[in-house]
């Protein structure tokens, strides 16, 4: 028996009988995880800025989300940010896969979140899209990147922190 991760192939060879043969059969692709930070409170941490992969695989849209002004037929992934000094924090989501939508917030929970001030969201181009605002120290600003339901794929968010000294 020969195992491949794409195709399984049983050969049987019986000696002194006429009997040779082999039979194919393509194993199914395992679905990718889910997003681990589908859920508000599961939001994955970034510590400081850089690249994060991710994925919006298997997300939903939870039980008392903010309207993201889009629709609700949009589903998020989430991320945290604490902000380690006062400056801007400038956030952009792309992916090859899905036309990705990033938005920010800060408060407590999914369902009392409030934009903060002079926070600009843009789309680039196709496949990307950026939001910049300003930041201070202390405060937790909660990251959604948003795809249309049954989207799927893979997405990568690049961080810049202008307060950023390490």
């Amino acid at each position: 028996m020969t195992v491949n991760s794409r195709i399984l192939v049983i050969c049987i060879i019986a000696i002194g009988i006429a009997l040779n043969g082999c039979a194919a059969w393509r194993k199914a692709e395992d679905p990718p995880d889910p997003a681990e930070n589908d859920m508000f409170f599961d939001a994955v941490t970034i510590t400081k800025p850089g690249s994060v992969n991710g994925t919006i695989y298997g997300a939903t849209r939870e039980y008392g989300e903010v309207n993201h002004g889009s629709g609700d037929s949009r589903v998020s992934v989430w991320w945290r940010y604490a902000a380690d000094a006062n400056g801007t924090l400038t956030v952009t989501a792309e992916s090859g896969e899905f036309d990705p939508t990033v938005v920010a917030y800060y408060g407590v929970s999914v369902d009392a979140l409030q934009i903060p001030a002079g926070a600009v969201r843009s789309k680039p181009s196709t496949g990307q899209s950026r939001v910049a605002f300003r930041i201070s120290a202390g405060n937790t600003y909660h990251i959604a990147v948003l795809a249309n339901s049954g989207a799927t794929g893979e997405l990568t968010l690049q961080i810049q922190d202008s307060s950023w000294r390490r």
